[in-house]
């Protein structure tokens, strides 16, 4: 069957998601529990003490939870990936090769983003502008959301391959997702989107310190579920499975 024939299962990929961390808990508890505890502390310490007031600190910490979040996302996508025991699961992640191909594929499906993003925004943007500032102000968020989680769903499935020390190939991953690109923008956009509305439920639009650590704990547990959802879509396309 012709990749851009395969066709993913939302539901089906989602329930996997959930089901699959929980069937096996251990292992993602070993693999997990330290890079989680960390972006959980930098992000209550960059929440509590505020970006304004930390200066050039908060680029430190940003950077920081972004490397914390590569370690957590290369080890969630082999432990969903490679069936890792708890075993075979190292306590405290390093930093190599796999790690760093991951931030470069990161970095590429950025810059086309944010091209892409450009693009739209000197032409249809610019219409729009001529019609209505007002349209164009209100309408460019939900324009540039759109074209980010669009190519996130189209290249973003080459991630779990970095992770695992497979061949990365965006020109074969573009025709593999093809067919699924709105399946996949639901899986890498829409229920990430839901996730992030039950955190802010949870914080509330006056947290106090447990239900702001609460939310982010939760936020974090969702992390999970988001790229075990990604690593099931690369399997099933790599794999042909129609469900």
């Amino acid at each position: 069957m012709p990749p851009a024939e395969r066709k993913l299962s939302v539901a089906n990929v989602i329930a996997e998601a959930f089901w699959l961390p929980w069937s096996r808990r251990g292992a993602f508890l070993k693999g997990l529990f330290l890079p989680a505890i960390a972006i959980v502390a930098v992000q209550v310490g960059f929440s509590h003490a505020g970006a304004e007031s930390m200066g050039s600190a908060a680029w430190m910490l940003m950077a920081v939870n972004a490397l914390l979040w590569i370690l957590f996302a290369v080890a969630c996508h082999r432990l969903v990936l490679l069936g890792l025991d708890s075993g075979d699961v190292p306590l405290v992640p390093g930093w190599g090769w796999r790690e760093t191909r991951f931030l470069g594929c990161i970095l590429l499906i950025t810059a086309v983003t944010w091209g892409a993003a450009m693009a739209a925004v000197l032409t249809i943007g610019v219409v729009l502008a001529n019609v209505s500032m007002t349209m164009f102000q209100a309408g460019q968020p939900y324009m540039m959301g759109l074209i980010g989680v669009f190519f996130f769903a189209r290249m973003g499935p080459v991630l779990p391959a970095a992770a695992i020390g497979a061949p990365i190939d965006f020109r074969d991953m573009w025709h593999r997702t093809r067919g699924n690109t709105w399946r996949l923008m639901a899986i890498v956009g829409v229920f990430p989107w839901i996730f992030a509305y039950a955190s802010s439920f949870v914080e509330g639009s006056d947290p106090g310190f447990i239900r702001e650590l609460a939310a982010i704990v939760l936020g974090t547990l969702f992390l999970v579920v988001e790229i075990s959802a990604l690593s099931i879509s690369y399997r099933r396309l790599n794999e042909g499975t129609a469900s």
